[in-house]
C-alpha cells in the first residue's frame, strides 16, 4: 500500500514532498495528476520567443513557506523581485497612483491618505476620515468585507480602492466576499484594538508587526524567479523523484473509496486504462468541483457542501507592443481598473517594466486580467473577439496609437475559489464530516487561503495529519 496525493498544483507538490521527507524513499508515495505536467495554474504563455507568466506572477514574502519551498528545490539563488512595485488606479478617464497610507486599499494612515486621494471626491475624503470620529461599527457574525469598509470609510474608498485591490486579487467582489476569512488581520485586529478607528487599529498593528522583525520590512513583499515563476515545476518534479515519489502525469483519478484496510484510488491513464491505487491514505488537493465528485463515494452529503465553494472565471491576455505605443506615460508596475468601469478589463500589469527579465528596448508587455465573480463576459468571448475588446479597451485607458504585434490568451474557467460568508465554518463543518474517515484529507486554495504561500502551508498541513495513526480507517 501506498500514500496517495490527489493533484499536482502546488498544494498537492507540497503535500508529497512532506510525506516523502518524513517518511523515507521506501514508504511508496504517488502523486496522481491528470494534466501532463504538474504545477497547476503556475504555468507561462509562449509570446513569440518570450515565456510571461499565465497564473500567477510572484508570490508573498511576509510569510516563508514560499521562499523555504524554493530554498528545498535549490531554487534560492534566482529568487528576484519586482523591478518596481507601485500601482495606479483608472477612475473616470484619468490615471492615479493609488495613494499612500494605504494597508489592503484601507486607509490606515489618514493624513498621508488624505494629501495622495486626489481620486477621491472631495466628500470621498471628507466620509474617509469620519473613521476617526465614527462610534464602533459592529459587525454581523461573518461581515463582507465591504460591509466594514463602507462603514468606516464610505463608499467612495471601497469601490475606488479596496475593491479593486483586494476582490481583484480574489477575483471577486468586496461585496460578497468574507471579512474574517479573506482579511482576518482586518477583523482580528479591529475586534481586538480598543480604538473606535479602522485605521489607527491597523496602523498599531503594522508597527508592532514590524517592530518584531529582525530585520527592516522588504519594500517589495513579493518575489519569483529569474526565468519566471514555472521554473519551479520542472525542479519540483526533479526534487519529487528523487526522494522516490511516484509521479502519474496523464492520469486522472475518478473515485476514491475504501475496504476494511485501506483506500482504493481509480485512476484513468491517458491510453484508457485504469488503475486502482491501495492507499494507507489519501491526501485530496484538487478544485473543490473536483473534490466533490471524489469523495461522494464516501460521504454523499460532505461533498454536496464542497460542492458550494464557487469559482470565478478568469482569462489572461499577454501583449506585446512596439515601444512608444502610448500616449498615457507607464508609471509604476501596473493599473487597477474599478468594476464602476464597467469593461472586461480588471488589471493591466506593465510586465515588461516590472520584470527585468521582459525588459526590451523594443517592445513593451502587458498582462491584462479579466473576469470576476458573477461576470463571465470575458471568458464567453473567442480568442478573437476577446482580443479585438482587450485591445479596444487597453487603446482607452493607455491611449494606445498601435495595435498590439503579438497575443496570447489563457483562460481559467474556474480561476480562484471564493471566499464567501460563513466560508470558514463551511470548511470547519467539511472536515468534521471526513474525520470519521482516517486517512483522508483535503486541501488546497478551496479551503486554506489563495496564493503559493498558504497553498503550500495547505498541502504540508494535509500530510502532517495523515501521519497521525491510521490504523482506524473506519
Amino acid at each position: 500500500m501506498s500514500w496517495v496525493v490527489v493533484g499536482g498544483g502546488i498544494t498537492g507538490i507540497s503535500c508529497a514532498i512532506e510525506l516523502a521527507e518524513r517518511l523515507g524513499s521506501g514508504a511508496g508515495v504517488t502523486l496522481v495528476e491528470s494534466d501532463s505536467v504538474l504545477g497547476g495554474k503556475i504555468r507561462s504563455l509562449e509570446l513569440g520567443d518570450t515565456r510571461v507568466e499565465a497564473g500567477p506572477d510572484a508570490f508573498l514574502t511576509r510569510t516563508t513557506q514560499g521562499v523555504e519551498m524554493l530554498e528545498k528545490l535549490g531554487l534560492q539563488g534566482e529568487i528576484t523581485r519586482p523591478v518596481i512595485f507601485a500601482a495606479n488606479v483608472y477612475v473616470k478617464g484619468k490615471m492615479y497612483a493609488v495613494p499612500k497610507g494605504l494597508m489592503l486599499g484601507v486607509p490606515v494612515e489618514i493624513g498621508s491618505f488624505l494629501k495622495s486621494a486626489s481620486m477621491l471626491s472631495f466628500f470621498g475624503r471628507l466620509r474617509a476620515a469620519l473613521d476617526l470620529i465614527l462610534p464602533k461599527t459592529k459587525l454581523a457574525s461573518d461581515a463582507t468585507i465591504a460591509s466594514l469598509v463602507n462603514a468606516r470609510f464610505g463608499k467612495e474608498v471601497n469601490d475606488i480602492l479596496v475593491d479593486p485591490m483586494v476582490g481583484g486579487i480574489n477575483a471577486g467582489s468586496t461585496t460578497d466576499l468574507s471579512l474574517d476569512a479573506v482579511v482576518p488581520v482586518m477583523l482580528e485586529n479591529y475586534k481586538k484594538s480598543s480604538s473606535r478607528s479602522l485605521a489607527r487599529s491597523l496602523l498599531l498593528h503594522t508597527k508592532a508587526r514590524d517592530k518584531n522583525l529582525s530585520k527592516p520590512p522588504e519594500s517589495i513583499p513579493f518575489a519569483s524567479l529569474a526565468l519566471g515563476l514555472d521554473e519551479l515545476v520542472p525542479h519540483a518534479h526533479k526534487y519529487l523523484l528523487e526522494l522516490g515519489v511516484k509521479v502519474l502525469l496523464d492520469s486522472k483519478a475518478t473515485s476514491i473509496t475504501k475496504n476494511e484496510s485501506s483506500y482504493i484510488v481509480s485512476v484513468r491513464s491517458g491510453d484508457g486504462s485504469t488503475l486502482n491505487l491501495n492507499a494507507k491514505g489519501v491526501a485530496v488537493a484538487t478544485p473543490s468541483y473536483i473534490t466533490k465528485t471524489l469523495i461522494s463515494d464516501l460521504d454523499a452529503q460532505c461533498a454536496n457542501k464542497i460542492s458550494s465553494i464557487e469559482y470565478a472565471p478568469v482569462a489572461m491576455i499577454i501583449q506585446r507592443y512596439p515601444i512608444n505605443s502610448f500616449e498615457r506615460k507607464l508609471t509604476g508596475s501596473g493599473v487597477l481598473i474599478p468594476r464602476t468601469n464597467q469593461g472586461v478589463v480588471t488589471a493591466i500589469t506593465f510586465a515588461s517594466r516590472k520584470w527585468s527579465r521582459l525588459n526590451f528596448e523594443d517592445s513593451e508587455i502587458l498582462r491584462i486580467s479579466t473576469g470576476t465573480f458573477k461576470d463571465s463576459r470575458a471568458i464567453a468571448l473567442s480568442d478573437q473577439e476577446l482580443s479585438s475588446q482587450v485591445t479596444a479597451e487597453v487603446c482607452e485607458i493607455l491611449k494606445a496609437t498601435k495595435e498590439p504585434t503579438q497575443t496570447a490568451i489563457a483562460r481559467w474557467p474556474a480561476a480562484l475559489a471564493q471566499y464567501r460568508p460563513f466560508h470558514k465554518q463551511l470548511v470547519q463543518e467539511i472536515r468534521k464530516d471526513l474525520a470519521s474517515f482516517t486517512g483522508l484529507e483535503i486541501c488546497g486554495s478551496a479551503f486554506d487561503g489563495i496564493g503559493i504561500p498558504a497553498c503550500i502551508e495547505s498541502g504540508k498541513n494535509a500530510a502532517l495529519r495523515l501521519l497521525e495513526p491510521t490504523e482506524n480507517i473506519c
